[in-house]
């Protein structure tokens, strides 16, 4: 269970998306056109009542929800999603992704936070980034795009919380 909602970033952004109740993101991913950003995408997964992570799911939005990803990164398996951050490159495209993770144990415990880099540039630092407090996930995210910089990102973050009939099972 998903419990203590909090709003971590609230820029003013051109794509945004968030995971429904009862799923975490397990990968992130963006496309800029222009001096917009103009897709989203999320992978999600169930969290089920044993404290596992069900099959993944895919949700995208923004103006061109369908268009291609510049960049993203998706999260190992049992990883979720704590942070992300993103920059542009000159030519108007999300060259250079990060995303934070931590393991997910059945006992809703997160593990050590790890980064992961996608895009064509996996080197360079990111414009805008979100990093959570420890024990803390994300619900969703956005990015807004202006002067061919990432200048606004939103956020917001649950605790995992298992339920007195999951720990009984």
């Amino acid at each position: 269970m998903l419990t203590n909602q909090q709003v971590e970033a609230d820029d003013k952004v051109e794509a945004r998306i968030s995971a429904p109740p009862g799923y975490v993101i397990t990968g992130i991913g963006s496309r800029a056109h222009y001096d917009n950003i103009t897709t989203m995408w999320l992978r999600i997964q169930p969290l089920l009542p044993n404290g596992e992570l069900g099959p993944p799911e895919h949700l995208r939005s923004g103006w061109e929800p369908d268009a291609p990803l510049e960049a993203e990164v998706t999260l190992p398996d049992g990883y979720v999603a704590t942070g992300f951050g993103a920059a542009i490159a000159p030519e108007w495209d999300v060259k250079r992704f990060r995303v934070w993770g931590r393991p997910l144990s059945s006992s809703g415990s997160l593990g050590k936070e790890e980064e992961f880099r996608g895009g064509v540039d996996r080197e360079s630092g990111v414009e805008k980034q979100v990093r959570l407090s420890p024990g803390r996930i994300l619900t969703s995210t956005g990015l807004n795009c202006m002067h061919n910089d990432i200048n606004g990102i939103l956020a917001t973050s649950a605790i995992v919380r298992k339920t007195a009939s999951s720990r009984t099972r």
